[in-house]
């Protein structure tokens, strides 16, 4: 996949097993990787949700057919966040299955930003349920 000084999609092509066969310089940006570092690295631990790739894997079509996957996917450092992959099927000169992958980041929404907030007090109030005044400051924070 030649790489070109602006990508604008983030793109990757990967096998059936999820190992990344290559990608561009947007993909390897948005996933914290140096741009050779994504090849041969699986797919699979990019994915928040261990059932998103299961979905994704499940679900091959013909090739040229697209199909769309809203996800949520996590950088290197663990950060996630909510994207939609575009995925087509192709075959490789051997007849191996590739998935050429473009995927983008979505923003996310008002609700989205305010349950991940709430859902980090909750966490907080777990950890530390003596500690009632710090909370709000916590949450202001988050």
């Amino acid at each position: 996949m030649a790489t070109e000084k602006k990508d604008k999609i983030a793109r990757c092509e990967i096998n059936e097993s999820g190992r990344i066969l290559n990608a561009n310089r947007k993909f390897c940006k948005m996933f914290g990787f140096e741009a050779d570092e994504p090849m041969w690295h699986y797919i699979c631990d990019l994915y928040r949700y261990q059932k998103d790739w299961e979905t994704y894997r499940s679900m091959i079509s013909e090739p040229s057919q697209e199909q769309v996957f809203l996800v949520r996917m996590k950088n290197r450092r663990g950060r996630s966040f909510k994207c939609s992959v575009v995925r087509s099927v192709r075959h490789d000169e051997n007849g191996n299955i590739l998935f050429v992958n473009e995927i983008s980041r979505l923003k996310e929404s008002a609700k989205e930003e305010t349950d991940k907030q709430v859902g980090n007090f909750r966490y907080l109030k777990l950890m530390f349920p003596d500690s009632e005044e710090s909370f709000s400051s916590a949450v202001a924070i988050g």
